[in-house]
């Protein structure tokens, strides 16, 4: 596929986030140079302003699409996992239902939960904490609420009957079972 050049030059002009990734995705750059712009992410445009609005306790303020799970997916886009302030911000929220060496409350996954919170959990856990045991567990909690279709629908959770399942849920849990699927391998599960 040719890309016009004016559009290349266009997107290359943009943030470090968009810049990393028309480096790798179009233009094949050498992991090495797309990486070094990935790099950038964290202290210059759109990546710097938001780690700017991070507390001190790793979350961010509450707020409607503002609060630490829809920052975390937005800086998805390609902040490093490398930092230590995503980390502890990807662990004060999957902690917020269960710490770490502790079993998980399926029940309560299912019960009090819709499955697209599940599945952002599973994605930016996977993303930066690999390899933490609660992982796996959210994994299986999503392969137990497969629907027959092949898919996901987080109106199962208030509407139990339901059997198809929905786009924007089923690519958001395949979205997190993609990042983890690492995970469950080096933990030994059988999912």
């Amino acid at each position: 596929m040719k890309i016009d050049s004016q559009i290349l030059d266009w997107l290359l002009a943009g943030d470090p986030v968009i810049r990393w990734q028309v480096m790798r995705d179009l233009l094949a750059e050498p992991e090495t140079v797309w990486r070094a712009e990935q790099d950038r992410v964290p202290e210059d445009g759109w990546g710097a302003t938001f780690l700017r609005h991070q507390l001190p306790d790793g979350a961010w303020p509450k707020g409607r699409w503002t609060e630490t799970t829809w920052m975390l997916l937005l800086l998805d886009c390609g902040m490093p996992p490398r930092l230590a302030s995503l980390r502890q911000a990807a662990d004060l929220q999957i902690s917020s239902l269960f710490l770490a060496g502790q079993p998980v409350a399926r029940h309560m996954l299912t019960s009090r939960l819709d499955l697209c919170h599940v599945g952002f959990w599973l994605r930016f856990g996977a993303a930066l904490l690999p390899g933490d045991e609660r992982l796996p567990a959210l994994a299986e909690v999503i392969f137990d609420l497969q629907l027959a279709d092949g898919g996901w629908n987080c109106r199962i959770r208030n509407y139990p009957n339901t059997v198809h399942s929905s786009f924007h849920t089923t690519f958001n849990v395949l979205e997190g079972l993609r990042g983890v699927r690492p995970a469950l391998a080096i933990i030994g599960s059988s999912i």
